[in-house]
């Protein structure tokens, strides 16, 4: 349930669009005009806030410090009271995670339409909403077939689904965890070691995170950093698969696996702006995209990477170098869906089309005759 929680709200961010609409550091230069609406957020604008705020989300879930706790717990409170360290451990994360839970509760913002938090005004609900019309479809439609059969003749749900459902397990390094149990098998290293330890690994993805997004902010292009994230993985994993390498080198090659986690912020930001001309599409696809990533982690780390294989995983690092390889392909896939979707955009407009035309190819799926 903590887990489920935190994939609500790291949506939130992407999808919402109260935090984007709402931005007084919008410049105003950038915000255009669509036919029959309020200002709406150019493209520049809008690429720019979605991988600032999808950074931010991102940063945040990795601010972890469970490394660093658990060897705090485990010094200080290791036989208090007649309880191990470990008991004492789920007993603290219990008491961090209620006021979490009531924090989510009255501080989500919702979506402009339906908002209701104490701490937007009325002006500012109504700004939000209006910003977005003509940009975004805001209206509240009921689930149908319809929908369903519109998101599924799309080359959208597919494509971004397989691509974090599949990129998600570069993260398996961390995830699982492989270092402080590389630690744990070799020997030589304290309870507290193999705890702080690992923390570097979160140290590089927070780095890695700032840079990319700030990166992306720049050239507005989201897929050098699934690049970036899936060489990164291979470096890692052959180093470690040459099990006769330096210790120092395995502890870059951990450390350096912590670039995967750039890759997710990147990943739904690009969903986000591939299908911002239809709210409830991606919605839908945003959700799909955790969903269809979850089944995966639901048995990946059990066949790949289970205890027994600490501390080489040679199964778990063939594995990434595959999930790797796999993640680039589909990453120039959707390159490519996304790429050929705006030239038939582009050749509509330079064809003269109106506003209608472009809004019925938004609605319809691109067929392979287009």
């Amino acid at each position: 349930m903590p887990y489920a929680s935190s994939r609500v709200s790291s949506n939130l961010p992407l999808s919402s669009g109260l935090t984007i609409f709402l931005d007084r550091g919008i410049n105003p230069e950038n915000l255009v005009s669509v036919p029959g609406s309020s200002p709406a957020l150019d493209w520049r604008e809008l690429c720019k806030i979605l991988s600032s705020h999808a950074c931010l989300h991102r940063s945040a879930d990795l601010l972890r410090f469970s490394g660093v706790l658990q060897g705090g717990i485990y010094k200080n409170l290791n036989g208090n009271s007649g309880k191990s360290g470990w008991r004492w451990l789920f007993i603290i994360d219990g008491v961090i995670t209620l006021p979490i839970a009531f924090y989510g509760f009255w501080v989500f913002p919702d979506v402009p339409a339906t908002t209701k938090v104490f701490y937007l005004t009325e002006e500012e609900r109504r700004m939000a909403t209006e910003r977005l019309q003509g940009h975004v479809k805001v209206e509240r439609l009921p689930l149908s077939w319809s929908l369903v059969k519109r998101v599924l003749s799309r080359w959208r749900w597919y494509a971004c689904s397989l691509l974090f459902a599949i990129s998600g397990e570069t993260e398996s390094f961390g995830s699982n965890n492989l270092m402080g149990q590389w630690l744990a098998a070799i020997g030589g290293y304290s309870v507290e070691q193999i705890d702080y330890y690992p923390a570097g690994v979160t140290a590089f993805a927070i780095c890695s995170t700032l840079v990319c997004a700030t990166w992306t902010d720049h050239t507005k292009v989201r897929w050098p950093v699934l690049v970036y994230m899936s060489i990164s993985g291979i470096v890692a994993s052959i180093c470690i698969l040459a099990w006769s390498s330096p210790i120092g080198l395995k502890f870059f090659a951990y450390y350096l696996a912590g670039a995967s986690y750039s890759g997710q912020a990147t990943t739904f930001a690009w969903a986000n702006q591939i299908c911002a001309d239809n709210d409830q599409e991606r919605a839908i696809v945003l959700a799909s995209m955790n969903m269809w990533n979850n089944v995966v982690n639901a048995w990946w780390s059990i066949v790949f990477y289970p205890a027994t294989d600490a501390p080489k995983f040679t199964k778990g690092m063939i594995a990434m170098i595959a999930i790797c390889v796999a993640t680039l392909a589909v990453t120039a896939l959707v390159w490519y869906l996304e790429g050929r979707e705006h030239a038939l955009l582009q050749q509509l407009r330079d064809d003269g089309e109106g506003p209608s035309a472009l809004s019925s190819l938004a609605a319809a799926p691109v067929s392979s005759k287009d």
